[in-house]
């Protein structure tokens, strides 16, 4: 959300990438991460992220979760949060430690990974509170199994047709990564 936002995000994105294709670990990635930003942003300027690397040599999935919370496998039936590892978000406290996991992930396994504003979209027809939630990700993940459309585009149309707009309350991103 502005500027500043843009600026920061670049940064991580750089210095992530530039961490993990130089071999170190993912949590050890994001560790340095969140200390070389207790130095070079903002007082009150943090972000939560998600880093995955999947292996398809080895069948597998390593993953951190820094405070996002939107990480998730998809089987083709069914999603499996990703929460078991990570930490606070990154540039909120100096000095931590980030925990990673490493589960299975088979040919026709997929990685998605969606923003708050796509689970907290609010209904466009309802005075009381509802949101997209994960049910309503899951939900627009099985039809698009089922009718055989493309799984992003039958995400981002039900988020729209249960907003009753095109125009979201809150950014909303989502990335695909299947294993075919």
């Amino acid at each position: 959300k502005g500027v500043a936002a843009s600026v920061l995000m670049t940064t991580i994105h750089g210095y992530l990438h530039a961490q993990l294709s130089s071999g170190v670990a993912p949590h050890e990635a994001v560790r340095q991460l969140n200390a070389f930003l207790q130095h070079r942003k903002p007082e009150e300027r943090f972000a939560t992220l998600f880093v995955a690397l999947i292996d398809t040599q080895a069948g597998q999935l390593t993953y951190v979760d820094a405070a996002h919370g939107y990480g998730m496998t998809w089987d083709g039936q069914r999603l499996i949060a990703l929460q078991d590892a990570g930490g606070p978000p990154v540039g909120a406290f100096p000095d931590l430690a980030y925990d990673a996991v490493t589960i299975p992930f088979r040919r026709g396994d997929a990685l998605l990974v969606v923003s708050d504003g796509i689970v907290e979209q609010p209904a466009g027809d309802s005075v009381e509170r509802r949101q997209f939630d994960i049910g309503g990700i899951e939900q627009a993940m099985k039809q698009a199994a089922s009718t055989g459309y493309d799984e992003l585009d039958t995400l981002f149309a039900d988020v729209e047709t249960f907003a009753g707009t095109t125009s979201l309350a809150d950014d909303a991103t989502a990335l695909l990564a299947k294993w075919v």
